[in-house]
């Protein structure tokens, strides 16, 4: 039994890239390490560690050299700047970009790399599922205004919400990094499309899925949304044929998430298959008449 599911669901024997995993904190110690002992359980064999800490007056820095990641302390520029200086002390050939308050699923980097390396994409993404986190963090979850993911199919993303977010470097670098004047938001936005127009696909792995936190208190989601919504204007700004007349962003995917069907009432469960769920229904596996006969069969005594 062993030996059958030793090569399950990745070879034992394969030989994986360097990946660099990078969290970005400002302040963050209530959360970060238990995202840094989620980044010390993931069974992947080449990968580093890398804290950058973005001026934090707390421990965060102390807390990151305590489980052994590589820290970074530099004064307070924003969220993209901290990207950035992450990316420039990457060993790794794909750079692995976590929040730091998300934690990853073990088996979180052998799904990025081998998404990498089977669709040659530029970019690749995956869930980012809300733990248990209490009444208030529910209702933030199920609330609109949450990262989440826009697909062009099952497997291709239009953008991918920076909590988890890897990119191989020298597309990165070519690209010229973050834009340094999303500071707290929008980062992710402007990048996934940069890269878009410069001709890269970006790839979406439901497997390659990290546990994310939403904000527990209502003070803190109403300053998260604030921060949304200047990274929002900042974009359309900079991407002004990106928006329709009312404003908002015209998304050639689709947007995927809980909220909106909570908001217009849609509240039964249904699972449908094929892309985008458009098959009603899973197809029979044998046909109905050969089932009765079968039964009839067993009754009678027959065969």
């Amino acid at each position: 039994m062993s030996s059958a599911f030793a090569n399950v669901p990745f070879a034992a024997a394969r030989k994986w890239p360097r990946v660099s995993g990078v969290v970005c904190t400002y302040n963050g110690s209530r959360t970060l390490e238990e995202t840094l002992r989620g980044l010390r359980r993931l069974e992947y064999p080449s990968f580093e560690t890398i804290v950058v800490d973005d001026g934090s007056t707390d421990d965060s820095a102390a807390i990151a050299e305590r489980l052994g990641a590589k820290v970074i302390r530099t004064a307070n520029g924003g969220l993209s700047s901290a990207r950035n200086v992450g990316a420039a002390a990457a060993s790794g050939e794909i750079v692995a970009y976590l929040d730091d308050d998300a934690s990853p699923d073990p088996h979180w980097l052998h799904y990025v790399a081998d998404t990498f390396e089977r669709t040659g994409c530029a970019a690749v993404g995956g869930p980012n599922i809300p733990p248990p986190g209490g009444v208030v963090a529910d209702s933030v979850a199920h609330s609109p205004g949450g990262p989440i993911h826009v697909l062009v199919s099952d497997t291709e993303a239009e953008h991918i919400p920076g909590c988890n977010f890897a990119i191989r470097k020298d597309v990165l670098e070519a690209t010229g990094g973050f834009d340094a004047r999303f500071r707290a938001a929008g980062d992710d936005v402007d990048l996934c499309w940069r890269l878009q127009e410069g001709g890269h696909a970006i790839a979406f792995n439901p497997a390659a899925m990290v546990w994310h936190h939403r904000r527990s208190s209502i003070r803190g989601y109403w300053r998260q949304q604030r921060g949304y919504g200047r990274a929002e204007a900042l974009l359309e700004r900079k991407w002004p044929h990106r928006y329709n007349a009312a404003g908002h962003v015209s998304w050639g995917g689709r947007v995927y998430g809980e909220s909106f069907a909570r908001l217009f009432g849609f509240r039964r469960s249904r699972v449908y298959g094929r892309v985008w769920g458009f098959a009603p229904f899973q197809s029979c596996t044998r046909p109905r008449r050969a089932c009765s006969t079968r039964w009839r069969d067993s009754r009678s005594g027959t065969s």
